[in-house]
């Protein structure tokens, strides 16, 4: 009895000394990382618990982020937008950025004052994916697709105890079934392959995302999430109706002494020339004194009137939205941005209705990019300039830029 009551005592021991080491683990490397006993699904209860340090650039009270209150009220923001750009406007896409008037209703959301940088990124998966690396941790992350994106959100959620906004649902070549994705925070290299498709042997044969998150009254989520497109175009404009938001671009410009307003505010393929290791060879392009050009570190250029940087220019970022033409509606047409419309309603050419903004099969949709990016002529670098990308691209031109709702002034949450 001595022995066995000995050897109880030591097995305890054993396993307090394990589990201290396992906190101990958990509060140098982050939350999700390293704990054993799985990940918590995506409609448990919330965990309320402090933010993990390498997460700090996350927490409610993080700089980083610009806070938009959308309401009737003072200091709000307003409900309604003109989306898209007028007949006016020079070097328009005339097939896809029909003006549309888009209301929201009262809510709010913060969204990052920056795209996601490299040290944001490396601070849930500790792997550096850009192109330049070089360009150095306050540069943004590149090469990332859509899903990898969707990927990171749902991972940087479940670091902070947060309800992920999306379920990833994908298979494999081999038959074997993966849903999930990156929910538990450790990012696998092989989970992410898997996921992203790489567009070689064992990418996926089909993907389905679910988006987790509806209007403010019916959030299934709270955590981040990529902003739809009319949120981004709604941040991009603060409130402006220009090309950009110092104003619309002349039609012909070939270096930034032609552009200033635009060389204030964007990094873009006539001022994108740098000097660190590896950035690309741009001799090319014939911009006078530039050799190499890249990515810049985010916040290098002026910030728009409600405080976001690089909404244009320096990179393309990832928005919810499937890709679809869009033509001019009736300016007068509210359309809200969080409920479906219906096909039936939709004219030839027009697919507003397009199933895939909640709900896609991988394998054929394209998502939308935003915004223009250190390569980007300055005709695109608009805030009504939308570009298609295949759903697997890994670009070194393409990043993204996180939202997550907020409860209203004096909402419960």
């Amino acid at each position: 009895m001595m022995e066995c009551s000995r050897t109880s005592r030591r097995e305890r021991s054993v396993a307090m000394t394990v589990i201290v080491i396992l906190c101990a683990a958990q509060s140098l490397f982050g939350c999700g990382r390293l704990w054993p006993f799985g990940a918590r699904g995506v409609d448990s209860p919330q965990v309320h618990r402090a933010t993990p340090s390498h997460l700090a650039w996350a927490a409610p009270d993080s700089e980083r982020w610009v806070t938009l209150v959308l309401g009737e009220g003072p200091g709000t923001k307003p409900l309604s937008f003109l989306q898209g750009s007028p007949a006016t406007e020079p070097d328009r896409d005339a097939a896809s950025e029909g003006q549309r008037r888009v209301e929201f209703g009262a809510r709010s959301f913060r969204m990052q004052v920056h795209p996601l940088t490299v040290g944001e990124w490396m601070s849930v998966t500790a792997r550096n994916p850009t192109s330049y690396p070089d360009c150095g941790e306050s540069c943004p992350v590149l090469r990332v697709s859509w899903v990898d994106a969707v990927l990171f959100a749902n991972a940087l959620s479940e670091g902070l105890a947060l309800r992920p906004c999306y379920r990833v649902e994908y298979e494999v070549r081999d038959g074997v079934q993966q849903s999930e994705g990156w929910a538990d925070g450790s990012l696998d290299p092989e989970i992410e392959v898997r996921a992203a498709g790489n567009h070689g042997t064992g990418g996926p044969r089909a993907a389905r995302v679910e988006r987790r998150f509806g209007m403010p009254d019916q959030r299934l989520c709270d955590g981040f999430r990529l902003p739809t497109e009319a949120e981004w175009e709604y941040a991009a404009r603060a409130g402006t109706i220009g090309g950009t938001w110092r104003g619309t671009n002349p039609a012909q410009g070939d270096t930034p002494s032609e552009l200033p307003g635009l060389d204030r505010i964007a990094v873009y393929r006539w001022n994108s020339a740098v000097d660190y290791l590896g950035a690309f060879d741009c001799r090319a392009w014939g911009v006078p004194g530039a050799e190499t050009c890249g990515p810049s570190p985010v916040g290098s250029k002026e910030a728009n009137p409600w405080g976001l940087h690089d909404m244009l220019g320096n990179v393309w970022e990832w928005v919810h939205d499937a890709w679809h033409v869009r033509v001019a509606s009736d300016s007068t047409t509210a359309i809200n941005v969080f409920e479906p419309i219906a096909c039936e309603s939709r004219r030839e050419g027009d697919r507003l209705c397009d199933p895939s903004d909640d709900v896609f099969d991988a394998q054929t949709a394209s998502r939308v990019v935003r915004g223009g990016a250190w390569t980007t002529p300055p005709g695109q670098v608009r805030a009504a300039a939308r570009v298609p990308f295949d759903w697997r691209t890994r670009s070194h031109v393409v990043g993204l830029r996180l939202v997550q709702d907020l409860p209203l002034p004096g909402e419960t949450p």
